[in-house]
Protein backbone atom coordinates (compact mmCIF):
# COMPACT_ATOMS: atom_id res chain seq x y z
CA UNK A 1 0.00 0.00 0.00
CA UNK A 2 2.43 2.45 0.45
CA UNK A 3 4.69 1.65 -2.31
CA UNK A 4 1.12 2.01 -4.87
CA UNK A 5 0.23 5.60 -2.51
CA UNK A 6 3.84 6.96 -3.63
CA UNK A 7 5.23 5.21 -6.55
CA UNK A 8 2.35 3.05 -8.36
CA UNK A 9 1.63 -0.51 -8.81
CA UNK A 10 4.49 -1.69 -10.83
CA UNK A 11 2.92 -2.36 -14.13
CA UNK A 12 5.79 -0.67 -15.99
CA UNK A 13 8.40 -3.26 -14.09
CA UNK A 14 6.18 -6.21 -13.73
CA UNK A 15 4.69 -6.85 -17.31
CA UNK A 16 8.14 -6.94 -19.24
CA UNK A 17 9.19 -9.01 -16.56
CA UNK A 18 6.05 -11.74 -16.91
CA UNK A 19 6.64 -11.53 -20.40
CA UNK A 20 10.13 -12.18 -20.46
CA UNK A 21 9.27 -14.93 -18.52
CA UNK A 22 7.69 -16.23 -21.48
CA UNK A 23 3.84 -15.71 -19.91
CA UNK A 24 1.59 -15.09 -22.43
CA UNK A 25 0.59 -11.89 -23.05
CA UNK A 26 -3.20 -11.79 -21.78
CA UNK A 27 -2.27 -13.62 -18.79
CA UNK A 28 0.85 -11.26 -18.15
CA UNK A 29 -1.57 -8.26 -18.47
CA UNK A 30 -4.27 -10.17 -16.21
CA UNK A 31 -1.99 -10.86 -13.39
CA UNK A 32 -0.41 -7.46 -13.50
CA UNK A 33 -3.77 -5.93 -13.05
CA UNK A 34 -4.75 -8.24 -10.19
CA UNK A 35 -1.09 -7.48 -8.50
CA UNK A 36 -1.63 -4.50 -8.46
CA UNK A 37 -5.25 -4.55 -7.02
CA UNK A 38 -3.22 -5.59 -3.31
CA UNK A 39 -1.56 -2.36 -3.28
CA UNK A 40 -4.54 0.07 -4.86
CA UNK A 41 -6.66 -0.86 -2.16
CA UNK A 42 -4.24 -0.56 0.79
CA UNK A 43 -3.20 2.97 -0.28
CA UNK A 44 -6.89 3.92 -1.87
CA UNK A 45 -8.25 2.99 2.39
CA UNK A 46 -5.62 5.03 3.70
CA UNK A 47 -6.17 8.28 1.41
CA UNK A 48 -10.30 7.41 2.02
CA UNK A 49 -9.58 7.04 6.01
CA UNK A 50 -7.60 10.56 6.45
CA UNK A 51 -10.63 12.17 4.05
CA UNK A 52 -8.88 12.91 0.87
CA UNK A 53 -10.58 11.31 -1.53
CA UNK A 54 -13.97 13.42 -2.66
CA UNK A 55 -15.55 10.56 -4.13
CA UNK A 56 -18.80 12.71 -5.02
CA UNK A 57 -16.33 14.63 -7.11
CA UNK A 58 -15.24 11.64 -8.93
CA UNK A 59 -17.99 9.08 -8.99
CA UNK A 60 -18.73 9.23 -12.29
CA UNK A 61 -15.34 9.09 -13.69
CA UNK A 62 -15.17 5.74 -11.20
CA UNK A 63 -18.09 4.08 -13.11
CA UNK A 64 -16.43 5.31 -17.09
CA UNK A 65 -13.64 3.74 -15.94
CA UNK A 66 -15.16 0.30 -15.17
CA UNK A 67 -17.01 0.36 -18.29
CA UNK A 68 -14.04 1.71 -20.43
CA UNK A 69 -11.96 -1.17 -18.99
CA UNK A 70 -14.64 -3.36 -20.12
CA UNK A 71 -14.25 -1.99 -23.66
CA UNK A 72 -9.96 -2.12 -23.44
CA UNK A 73 -10.00 -5.81 -22.22
CA UNK A 74 -12.07 -6.33 -25.29
CA UNK A 75 -10.29 -4.59 -27.69
CA UNK A 76 -6.96 -5.86 -27.01
CA UNK A 77 -8.20 -9.47 -26.91
CA UNK A 78 -9.18 -9.19 -30.40
CA UNK A 79 -4.97 -8.47 -31.38
CA UNK A 80 -3.14 -11.35 -32.40
CA UNK A 81 -0.81 -12.32 -29.62
CA UNK A 82 2.37 -12.39 -31.32
CA UNK A 83 1.46 -8.96 -32.75
CA UNK A 84 0.25 -8.12 -28.88
CA UNK A 85 3.67 -9.56 -27.68
CA UNK A 86 5.63 -6.65 -30.07
CA UNK A 87 3.27 -3.72 -29.85
CA UNK A 88 3.43 -3.87 -25.94
CA UNK A 89 7.26 -3.09 -25.44
CA UNK A 90 6.29 -0.43 -28.31
CA UNK A 91 3.46 0.83 -25.45
CA UNK A 92 5.89 0.96 -22.71
CA UNK A 93 8.51 2.80 -24.17
CA UNK A 94 6.24 5.44 -25.57
CA UNK A 95 4.25 5.87 -21.92
CA UNK A 96 7.55 6.16 -20.29
CA UNK A 97 8.11 9.20 -22.90
CA UNK A 98 5.27 11.04 -22.41
CA UNK A 99 5.66 10.53 -18.14
CA UNK A 100 9.28 11.48 -18.44
CA UNK A 101 8.86 14.53 -20.85
CA UNK A 102 5.62 15.70 -18.31
CA UNK A 103 8.42 15.53 -15.14
CA UNK A 104 10.23 18.52 -17.05
CA UNK A 105 7.77 20.81 -17.98
CA UNK A 106 8.17 22.84 -15.18
CA UNK A 107 4.53 25.34 -15.32
CA UNK A 108 1.45 23.25 -14.02
CA UNK A 109 -1.88 25.05 -14.11
CA UNK A 110 -2.92 26.59 -11.09
CA UNK A 111 -6.92 26.50 -12.16
CA UNK A 112 -9.22 24.10 -13.90
CA UNK A 113 -9.20 23.73 -17.77
CA UNK A 114 -12.25 20.98 -17.55
CA UNK A 115 -15.64 20.76 -15.29
CA UNK A 116 -15.73 18.14 -13.00
CA UNK A 117 -18.30 16.38 -15.53
CA UNK A 118 -16.12 17.06 -18.75
CA UNK A 119 -13.47 15.72 -16.50
CA UNK A 120 -15.12 12.98 -15.66
CA UNK A 121 -16.34 11.92 -18.40
CA UNK A 122 -13.06 12.42 -21.24
CA UNK A 123 -10.55 10.94 -18.30
CA UNK A 124 -12.60 8.69 -16.47
CA UNK A 125 -13.56 6.92 -19.91
CA UNK A 126 -10.29 7.17 -21.50
CA UNK A 127 -8.45 5.99 -18.06
CA UNK A 128 -10.73 2.60 -18.29
CA UNK A 129 -9.88 2.46 -21.77
CA UNK A 130 -6.32 2.40 -21.03
CA UNK A 131 -6.36 0.41 -17.59
CA UNK A 132 -8.38 -2.42 -19.26
CA UNK A 133 -6.21 -2.44 -23.00
CA UNK A 134 -2.70 -2.29 -21.32
CA UNK A 135 -2.17 -0.27 -17.85
CA UNK A 136 0.66 0.57 -17.23
CA UNK A 137 1.50 4.32 -15.75
CA UNK A 138 -2.15 4.86 -15.21
CA UNK A 139 -1.61 6.34 -11.99
CA UNK A 140 1.04 8.41 -13.19
CA UNK A 141 -1.34 9.43 -16.23
CA UNK A 142 -4.18 10.20 -14.26
CA UNK A 143 -1.86 12.43 -11.88
CA UNK A 144 -0.89 14.29 -14.59
CA UNK A 145 -4.92 14.47 -15.69
CA UNK A 146 -6.15 15.78 -12.02
CA UNK A 147 -2.97 18.21 -12.13
CA UNK A 148 -3.34 19.74 -15.72
CA UNK A 149 -6.78 19.31 -16.77
CA UNK A 150 -8.28 19.94 -12.77
CA UNK A 151 -5.42 21.83 -11.15
CA UNK A 152 -5.42 19.17 -8.58
CA UNK A 153 -2.58 19.52 -5.94
CA UNK A 154 -0.44 16.91 -5.87
CA UNK A 155 -1.60 14.98 -2.86
CA UNK A 156 -5.65 15.40 -4.07
CA UNK A 157 -4.26 14.03 -7.74
CA UNK A 158 -2.66 10.80 -5.93
CA UNK A 159 -5.50 10.30 -4.19
CA UNK A 160 -8.42 10.95 -6.25
CA UNK A 161 -6.64 8.98 -8.59
CA UNK A 162 -6.72 5.68 -6.80
CA UNK A 163 -10.71 4.55 -6.69
CA UNK A 164 -10.27 5.28 -11.09
CA UNK A 165 -7.37 3.10 -11.01
CA UNK A 166 -9.04 0.37 -8.74
CA UNK A 167 -12.57 0.47 -11.06
CA UNK A 168 -10.18 0.05 -14.33
CA UNK A 169 -7.88 -3.07 -13.01
CA UNK A 170 -10.83 -5.21 -10.94
CA UNK A 171 -12.96 -4.93 -14.39
CA UNK A 172 -9.70 -5.71 -16.42
CA UNK A 173 -8.92 -8.63 -13.71
CA UNK A 174 -12.23 -10.44 -14.62
CA UNK A 175 -12.30 -9.66 -18.45
CA UNK A 176 -8.60 -11.74 -18.14
CA UNK A 177 -9.84 -13.90 -16.26
CA UNK A 178 -12.57 -14.71 -19.48
CA UNK A 179 -9.78 -14.53 -21.61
Amino acid sequence: GFTSAIAGGGGMLILPALLAAGVPPLTAMGTTKLQGLFGLLSSTYSFFRVKLINTKRIKAAIYLSALGSAVGVWLVQQIDTMLLRSLIPIGLLLVCGYLFSNMLRKKVPSKAILSDNQFNLVVGSSAGLYGGAFGPGIGSLLIAAFTGLRGDNLLSAVSNSKPIIIASNLVGCIGFLWA
